[in-house]
């Protein structure tokens, strides 16, 4: 099992003489805890460093989210075919230049592609 062998080989042991040496606030809350305080020794693993580990084996690239999907796209056609005033924010999302004709044209289809939908 991968995150029990990553627990076991990663969770740091601290004697009770060391305990003063360990300053981080999950640690300083373990001290806290009843169940903890005749321990003679305390295994810790900061939640910081299994969320690392776990996110760079299993995790999203970022820069993959930042991509534009199907679904962006289909959203953004909805709201610029929706609303009036976006019609002139049609011809940036076909790769034209504005003034190339207006809007006109992508509005008066041909019969041939009226007739598809």
């Amino acid at each position: 099992h991968p995150i029990g062998q990553f627990i076991a080989n990663n969770r740091i042991k601290v004697p009770r003489g060391d305990f003063h040496t360990h300053q981080s606030e999950e640690f300083q809350a373990l001290l806290k805890d009843d169940d903890y305080k005749d321990k003679d020794v305390i295994y810790y693993l900061p939640q910081r460093e299994m969320l690392n580990h776990f996110f760079g084996t299993w995790g999203v690239d970022f820069s993959a989210l930042l991509k534009p999907t199907v679904d962006d796209k289909l959203r953004l056609l909805g709201i610029v075919l929706t609303h009036e005033e976006m019609k002139d924010y049609i011809p940036d999302i076909m790769d034209k230049r504005r003034g190339e004709g207006g809007w006109q044209p992508i509005d008066s289809a041909s019969s041939r592609a009226r007739a598809a939908w």
